[in-house]
């Protein structure tokens, strides 16, 4: 217990000087919901131009981040915090954002049926967990969707089809988050999700267009095309596959020595790792029965790992796969997997400089994505996990509890 009580009173230290402070990316959130309170042309969110303006107009700060990732509906989910002036709405964003991670916490606790001393252990870790703390500095959304997340789990496990819809359309609405979900949903035939979560994102589109306009949505539409369509920049502060390729290959103003200078192979290896992850994805849809939360996991990761833009806070969404990592090795593993999980941890857990010049402008920058490569260790261990046929057993109530003594078949 007690390392749980430092954790958290660390983490609270750490933070206290930001919960008031306007930051990045909630200066751009704040934005968006002044802009629909006030009735402004919404078109706007997707004009950088413009937007930096409204967020003099609204917030008296110059901008830090844009708005051009997110979908418009976001802005409906940020119009309560802008109704106050913007260094208390980060204070009861930031609140918000604690109650969704204590919330996450409790139910990950009941899912995996977790000891006392597990608990402590956990709630140490993810107080600890630098994602998340790197979202609550900069007011991000992924407090919110981690609990989404974690709903998710629950309702993929027990096959509530209609539920599991309804909040990959809430990931959809927010940030954009989800289509992985719903291409695992067609490898495993669960038809309703496909069905309903379309059915759902679409109306939602029309209701939120009397509001915002349909030119809201056309806009958010060419701005996130533009995006996935543009070079990724070589650049280790963003933590994904994209940018690793690019810094390997492409010189940019991020980096001017690639190890290779072809920028002609980056599109198409892409494409082929991304097609090679789907495959993955699918094997795992099919060797598993509907029900085992391992290919659920394996698809987060592979959505976190080829988001068009991504930072360290993105990787809070990982927090399911590290419980469901620790789970699975608690019955049946062996020291490889433990060493295994253990590097994932170390190099996904902790503050690294990754963005410092020593990783950005020298060949030290093949190091320089310490949470890609944790991620693709984890999605390693599943791997293992899958071909060793191990899977948890569930109790009544379809929760993740296992008896003692069980061990991988």
């Amino acid at each position: 217990m007690s390392i749980a009580v430092v954790s958290i009173g660390f983490f609270f230290i750490r933070i206290v000087s930001y919960v008031a402070r306007p930051t990045g990316g909630f200066i751009a959130y704040y934005t968006g919901g002044a802009m629909l309170l006030a009735g402004d042309d919404m078109r706007l969110l997707y004009d950088d131009h413009a937007f930096t303006e409204r967020t003099l107009h609204f917030t008296g700060l110059e901008s830090e981040d844009y708005f051009r990732a997110n979908p418009p509906t976001l802005a409906f989910l940020m119009a309560p915090f802008s109704f106050l002036p913007i260094t208390k709405a980060k204070l009861a964003w930031e609140m918000f954002s604690l109650a969704c991670t204590v919330l996450s916490l409790y139910l990950l606790q009941q899912i995996f049926s977790l000891r006392s001393t597990e608990t402590f252990t956990f709630t140490a870790f993810v107080f600890g967990f630098s994602p998340l703390y790197i979202n609550f500095v900069w007011g991000q959304v992924y407090a919110p969707l981690l609990l989404l997340h974690v709903i998710l789990f629950k309702t993929w496990v027990k096959e509530k089809q209609i539920l599991s819809a309804i909040v990959i359309t809430f990931l959809l609405a927010l940030k954009g988050y989800g289509l992985m979900f719903l291409v695992l949903a067609l490898f495993q035939k669960r038809w309703k999700i496909v069905f309903y979560t379309i059915a759902l994102y679409l109306a939602l589109i029309v209701i939120s267009s009397f509001v915002v306009g349909i030119e809201t949505w056309s806009s958010y539409a060419s701005s996130l095309t533009q995006l996935i369509a543009s070079m990724p920049p070589a650049a280790t502060f963003r933590q994904n596959i994209q940018s690793l390729v690019s810094w390997i290959f492409l010189r940019d103003q991020w980096n001017p020595h690639p190890l290779f200078n072809m920028p002609e192979v980056i599109r198409p290896l892409l494409l082929t790792l991304f097609i090679g992850a789907l495959i993955v994805l699918y094997r795992l849809a099919k060797d598993r029965d509907r029900r085992s939360p391992l290919p659920l996991m394996v698809a987060i990761i592979i959505g976190v790992l080829t988001a068009p833009i991504l930072y360290d806070y993105h990787y809070t969404l990982l927090l399911p796969a590290i419980f469901l990592c620790y789970r699975y090795l608690s019955y049946g593993t062996d020291s490889t997997n433990s060493l295994i999980f253990g590097i994932a941890l170390l190099l996904l857990s902790p503050k690294i400089p990754y963005h410092i010049s020593l990783f950005q402008d020298s060949w030290m920058g093949i190091l320089g994505f310490p949470r890609v490569y944790g991620s693709v260790l984890l999605l390693w261990l599943f791997a293992r996990i899958s071909k060793r046929q191990m899977e948890l057993p569930y109790s009544a109530n379809d929760f993740l509890s296992i008896p003692s003594g069980h061990r991988a078949r």
